[in-house]
């Protein structure tokens, strides 16, 4: 695997956005409400 780093582009916003709702999710369940984590998700 040869990862390249860039900086990141508007149109990589939609794929950034999923990956943080996915951490919350991970992290936070059970500790926040989760009604809240789903809405979260905009994909």
């Amino acid at each position: 695997m040869n990862p390249i780093i860039r900086k990141r582009k508007i149109e990589d916003s939609t794929e950034l956005a999923h990956s943080i709702a996915v951490v919350w999710n991970t992290t936070y369940k059970g500790i926040v409400d989760d009604d809240f984590l789903k809405g979260l998700y905009i994909i």
